[in-house]
């Protein structure tokens, strides 16, 4: 062999004795330490996914109540709607209940009117023919006849009308 094979063969059993040594080294003071360091941050990774999963798991728990209590929020507005509707239609149906029952009762009070205004002239009217039946029945028997035949005939004439109005 040449003196720079030797020399090669030198080098490299160096750099083997020298990488052994710094990989004991490493081993007995850094590798542990390491390979803890790693552990650890592989726990801490882990726990932060079961931390996410958790937060996950709460999330959808929490978007399940929020639906579940908006539909509620919905069927309660549904419900609401339907009650005002109901109440609308029954405040309706009153009114025209009312206004039908306003209508009649003024009916039946404007008959009642004319009724006794027909009275009333009728009243007028016989008093009017009384009047002038007297007036004219003393103009045409004054003369003939005395007060007694007088108010026998009025008496008569109204017993007669009094009759014919009924």
């Amino acid at each position: 062999m040449t003196p720079e094979l030797w020399k090669l063969v030198g080098e490299t059993v160096t750099q083997l004795c020298a990488f052994v040594i710094f990989f004991w080294i490493m081993k007995k003071y850094a590798w542990k330490p390491l390979l803890n360091v790693l552990d650890e941050r592989q726990k801490t990774i882990e726990g932060e996914f079961e931390d996410i999963r958790q937060k996950q798991v709460k999330v959808d728990q929490m978007r399940s109540e929020y639906e579940a209590h908006l539909e509620k929020i919905e069927s309660e507005a549904r419900v609401k709607i339907q009650e005002a509707i109901n109440e609308g239609r029954r405040v309706a149906a009153e009114l025209t209940e009312s206004a039908r029952n306003e209508s009649i009762a003024m009916k039946e009070q404007a008959q009642r009117n004319i009724e006794l205004e027909m009275n009333k002239a009728r009243i007028e009217l016989r008093d009017k023919i009384v009047s002038m039946t007297v007036d004219a029945s003393e103009q045409l028997i004054r003369e003939k006849m005395d007060a007694d035949m007088s108010q026998r005939l009025v008496n008569a004439f109204m017993d007669d009308l009094e009759g014919r109005s009924n």
